[in-house]
């Protein structure tokens, strides 16, 4: 994550780099001062901010969405932020989300929990290493930085739980779709 913020930035623009306070349990190596912000200090914080970069996780989104804040996309880091880029790839016109999903793709749906989330660390390993990678995706991020967009979640929602049920309704139409295709070429 670290090298990608750096790669991103731009001295021209001030850059702060904010976590979760989570009691010690996770640390960011940004190459720059991180602070660890409580959930209201955070919420204050992304009032004054430009633009978000963040894994895109539901909260980050909702709340990046409710303050009205355009948000840039980094990486997931787990499959339900997996399954989150596919949902905003098809609703947002930023070639970003798209580029973020491809690397996953080869990951089945149907695979056992504990398989996508070693698949995903494993590819993220992968790109961690890869220089190509982290140049065209700093190209796209500093793109989007330059053209912000507010996340389009799909409503104003209130919570985590309903971006969840958005998604799931989605990638269910998305498989229901693949069955038809699949059942029409064995007919």
């Amino acid at each position: 994550m670290g090298r990608l913020l750096a790669a991103v930035r731009n001295d021209s623009v001030e850059m702060n780099v904010a976590m979760n306070h989570a009691n010690g349990a996770f640390t960011l190596h940004a190459g720059m001062p991180v602070r660890q912000l409580s959930a209201v200090d955070f919420r204050t914080a992304l009032g004054h901010c430009d633009v978000v970069l963040s894994s895109p996780g539901m909260t980050t989104l909702v709340e990046a969405s409710q303050a009205g804040r355009p948000y840039v996309p980094l990486p997931p880091q787990n499959w339900s932020q997996v399954l989150i880029c596919r949902h905003l790839a098809g609703r947002s016109e930023q070639s970003l989300w798209p580029f973020l999903t491809g690397p996953y793709d080869h990951i089945a749906e149907a695979a056992p929990e504990a398989e996508k989330a070693v698949a995903v660390q494993e590819i993220n390993r992968r790109l961690g290493r890869d220089d190509g990678y982290l140049t065209r995706y700093a190209q796209l991020a500093r793109h989007a930085v330059g053209n912000p967009r507010t996340p389009d979640v799909g409503a104003p929602f209130g919570g985590a739980h309903e971006v969840a049920a958005v998604v799931a309704a989605d990638l269910a139409a998305r498989r229901s779709a693949d069955e038809l295709t699949t059942e029409a070429t064995a007919s």
